[in-house]
C-alpha cells in the first residue's frame, strides 16, 4: 500500500526477462529497464493512479496501469496494449512536453485520441500495414511497405506513408503529407467546394478555413465528404456517379515456351477514378493454360511455340459496382532447342612439306578445323611420328631434327575437339624435302693441297 516507486530488470539487459509485479494500492511508478522482445509475465498497477515506463509491451499483460512514460523509448506494443491506457505521454510532468514515440506491432485500428490527448506522437509500425488515429497534437508518421491508414486528428502533422496504397488524414492543422510509392488518397472532411487547390514545384496545396493548409507530394487521390479527386485527370467525381475501371493490362505479356509450370507470368493492374478498391478474376484461362491468384497470373500447363505461338485470356475487374471484361494476349516466345553437338569438321594443316636440318622449336605450320556449332576448336596430338613433333595451341612445331636421308616424310595424327568433348581425329602427312649438304670425301686431291 502508498505511493511505490518500482524498478524491475537489469539497467540496459538485453536478455529474456520474465515479470511478476503487484504494485497493490497507491499511486505507484513502475520502470522497466530491460531492452528487449523476449518479455513476459504480469504487471499490475492496482488501485490508484500508476505509471509504466517501459522500452517494449510485447509479451506482457498490463492490468490497472493508467498512464503510460515513453521516457525517451520508442516503445513498441499491439493496438490493444496503447488503448489500455488513460494517458500516453513522454512523461507524467507537463514541463517535459515531448512527443511520445511508439511502434505498433499489429494492424488492428487504434484510436489514440483519448490516450494522447493534444500532445504529439511519433508513431511507426512493426507490421505491413498499420491503422491508427492521434490526438491534437503535431504528429510524425511513418508508415509501413502495406496499406497503412493514419488519422492525425489536429496540429501540424508530417505524414510519410511509404508503400502501399495508403489513407491518409491530417485533420485540422497545416500538415505534410508524403503518399510514397503505391496508390495513396489523402482525406479530408468537408466538401470538395470548400477548397482551394494551387501547385508548387510539383506538390499540391489543399487549403481550407476549418482544415488549414496542406501540403501533398506522391498523393494520387483526395477524397472529400461529397466525392473523389484524382489529380492526374484533374477531376472531381461526385459520390454516386461511379466511374469503371479503365486501363485493364498486364505487366508482362509475353513468356518462353520452356517456362515452368506455377511461374507468375505478370501482375493485372487498372485505374479506378473514384479510388476504389479492385478485385480481379479470370473468366477464360486459355484452355487452362493460366490462372488466377489475386492479381498474378500464372501458368498452369506447359507450352510449345510450334504449337501455339499465342494464347489469349480474359480477364474482369470490379470496383464493387462496375465490372468491366478484357482479352489480353500472351504471346509464346521460341525456344532455340539446340541440336545433337557435333565434333569438329573440315580438318587441315597448313603445310605439307619441310626442309631436313631445321632448328629444333621450327614452326612447321597451322592446323585449322571449324566446328558447326560455331564454338572454339581445341588441338591435342596423339601421334608425333616418333617425337619429332610437338602441339603447342594450334601450332605443330620439330622438338627433334629431321633427316631426308632417314625419313622422306613424316605423318603425326592431330586431333580436335569442342567444349562438349566431341572430338575428330586426322592423320597428316609431310614431306621431307632434301637439302644439299657437301662431302668433304668427294673433294679432289689437288684442292686439299
Amino acid at each position: 500500500m502508498g505511493n511505490d516507486t518500482i524498478s524491475d530488470g537489469d539497467i540496459g539487459g538485453f536478455g529474456p526477462e520474465l515479470f511478476d509485479i503487484d504494485a497493490g494500492d497507491g499511486d505507484d511508478a513502475i520502470a522497466v529497464r530491460v531492452f528487449t522482445s523476449q518479455f513476459s509475465g504480469t504487471i499490475d498497477g492496482g488501485a490508484g493512479i500508476d505509471s509504466l515506463q517501459a522500452p517494449e509491451l510485447r509479451g506482457l499483460t498490463i492490468k490497472n496501469i493508467e498512464i503510460l512514460e515513453t521516457a525517451g523509448y520508442l516503445v513498441s506494443g499491439s493496438s490493444a496494449q496503447f488503448e489500455s491506457f488513460d494517458k500516453i505521454a513522454y512523461a507524467n510532468n507537463p514541463a517535459n512536453n515531448y512527443s511520445a514515440s511508439l511502434a505498433l506491432t499489429d494492424s488492428a485500428h487504434v484510436d489514440l485520441s483519448d490516450e494522447l490527448g493534444d500532445r504529439g506522437a511519433f508513431i511507426t509500425g512493426y507490421v505491413s500495414g498499420v491503422d491508427v488515429k492521434t490526438g491534437g497534437g503535431r504528429d510524425e508518421f511513418t508508415g509501413t511497405d502495406g496499406n497503412d491508414i493514419f488519422d492525425g486528428s489536429g496540429g501540424n502533422d508530417a505524414i510519410n506513408g511509404k508503400a502501399g496504397d495508403d489513407k491518409l488524414t491530417g485533420g485540422g492543422g497545416n500538415d505534410a503529407i508524403n503518399g510514397g510509392a503505391g496508390i495513396d488518397t489523402a482525406v479530408f472532411a468537408g466538401n470538395f467546394t470548400n477548397y482551394s487547390m494551387a501547385l508548387s514545384n510539383g506538390d499540391h496545396i489543399l487549403t481550407s478555413a476549418v482544415e488549414g493548409t496542406d501540403t501533398l507530394h506522391d498523393i494520387e487521390f483526395a477524397r472529400f465528404a461529397d466525392g473523389i479527386y484524382n489529380f492526374t485527370t484533374e477531376k472531381f467525381t461526385l459520390d454516386g456517379s461511379n466511374a469503371a475501371p479503365t486501363n485493364v493490362q498486364l505487366s508482362k505479356t509475353s513468356l518462353s515456351e520452356d517456362t515452368p509450370i506455377w511461374t507468375t507470368v505478370g501482375l493485372l493492374s487498372a485505374k479506378d477514378a473514384d479510388g476504389d478498391v479492385l478485385t480481379y478474376k479470370l473468366l477464360d484461362g486459355a484452355g487452362d493454360h493460366f490462372r488466377i491468384n489475386g492479381n498474378r497470373i500464372v501458368t498452369s500447363k506447359t507450352f510449345d511455340y510450334e504449337t501455339a505461338k499465342s494464347h489469349t485470356i480474359k480477364v474482369a475487374v470490379s470496383d464493387g459496382k462496375v465490372t468491366v471484361e478484357k482479352d489480353i494476349t500472351i504471346n509464346v516466345l521460341d525456344v532455340n532447342e539446340a541440336p545433337v553437338n557435333q565434333a569438329p569438321i573440315k580438318l587441315s594443316f597448313s603445310r605439307s612439306s619441310i626442309s631436313e636440318n631445321v632448328a629444333i622449336g621450327t614452326s612447321v605450320g597451322l592446323l585449322s578445323a571449324v566446328d558447326p556449332e560455331g564454338g572454339a576448336v581445341k588441338w591435342r596430338l596423339t601421334d608425333d611420328a616418333g617425337g619429332i613433333f610437338k602441339l603447342v595451341g594450334n601450332k605443330i612445331q620439330t622438338k627433334a631434327a629431321i633427316d631426308f636421308e632417314s625419313n622422306h616424310s613424316l605423318t603425326f595424327t592431330a586431333e580436335a575437339y569442342d567444349a562438349a568433348g566431341n572430338a575428330t581425329s586426322h592423320d597428316f602427312t609431310i614431306t621431307v624435302k632434301d637439302v644439299f649438304e657437301p662431302s668433304f670425301t668427294s673433294l679432289s686431291h689437288e684442292a686439299l693441297i
